[in-house]
């Protein structure tokens, strides 16, 4: 669910991280006389590293000292291991309670800079078929970028990534994963469209995200819905489509649906026109994947918000 988060706050202890806790805060010194270096702009940076979590403590020349936590929660949680396995809500009211335990911070006083909201489906294909068949997202062509046990899908808007990949592909190698894992995520980068959508909702009442909005079940499910919804929209050639049910005239076209570079030179009209052809032959004549997958997101967002206890 919770992925990679970016978090700052100016509500915190700083002698206490910098000296009691068991946080090795590591600041740019001067060796000849220890006097701490600041960078080009004069701040002073320390920083830390913890279950795949990275503190960094930035004091400014007006003597303004912000915390910032960038990192996996959902690493954090499996001591900064790993994320292939579910990452239920319990799991992350832990994640944040601990967070805020050991840093002696409150959730209510962090606001989220940069979050990433994703699920592992076991999917009804292939997964490899699932990513070939990715052709663009609001008109952007899907970009392939290499890792070295998996490659990410990615389409990158101004204000989000949609970002699909192999999810039991990139660690296959490392844990006993013994069925196919399909990883749909967005990670806001800026974080103005996803304020917009929950303001728009009445489930924030200002313009900021905070660490403790993630312990509201409402919060969740909206931004699992939305990203069920991102995933209908993208532009995806099924592979499941029964070609000995087509038209002679329908058959020509497939290999022209699935260049992702055809649809690069589209004007609108035509693009739309395609579009539309496509998904008519999609929906009559193959499996319906995407749709598949789509219940699929919905029905593990739905899984990972049921709790144990009741909501913070």
């Amino acid at each position: 669910m919770i992925d990679f988060i970016k978090i700052s706050t100016e509500d915190f202890d700083y002698d206490y991280l910098i000296h009691e806790s068991s946080f090795k805060f590591k600041t740019p010194s001067n060796r000849s006389n220890g006097k701490l270096v600041s960078n080009n702009f004069g701040t002073i940076i320390s920083v830390a590293e913890y279950k795949g979590l990275k503190f960094i403590i930035k004091e400014n020349i007006n003597r303004v000292i912000r915390l910032s936590i960038n990192g996996s929660l959902h690493k954090f949680y499996n001591d900064g291991e790993h994320n292939y396995d579910d990452f239920s809500i319990n799991m992350l009211y832990a994640s944040i309670n601990h967070l805020c335990d050991i840093l002696k911070i409150k959730a209510t006083n962090c606001n989220i800079r940069t979050i990433e909201f994703g699920v592992n489906i076991i999917p009804p294909i292939s997964s490899k078929y699932i990513l070939d068949g990715l052709i663009s997202h609001r008109n952007t062509t899907f970009t392939t970028i290499a890792e070295k046990r998996s490659n990410y899908y990615q389409v990158k808007h101004n204000n989000y990534i949609l970002k699909l990949y192999d999810k039991a592909l990139q660690y296959s190698n490392s844990y006993p994963i013994y069925n196919e894992i399909f990883r749909a995520e967005l990670k806001y980068t800026r974080m103005f469209d996803l304020i917009k959508m929950l303001w728009n909702k009445s489930l924030i009442n200002n313009n900021k995200l905070m660490l403790s909005d993630l312990k509201r079940i409402s919060v969740l499910e909206a931004i699992g819905e939305h990203l069920s919804k991102i995933w209908q929209s993208v532009l995806f050639y099924d592979f499941t489509i029964d070609e000995l049910q087509l038209s002679v005239i329908e058959k020509r076209k497939l290999d022209v649906w699935q260049n992702k570079f055809r649809w690069e030179k589209y004007t609108n009209y035509k693009r739309a026109y395609e579009k539309k052809e496509l998904r008519k032959v999609t929906t009559t004549y193959s499996q319906c994947i995407q749709l598949k997958i789509s219940k699929l997101i919905t029905e593990k967002v739905s899984q990972l918000l049921e709790i144990a206890g009741p909501e913070y």
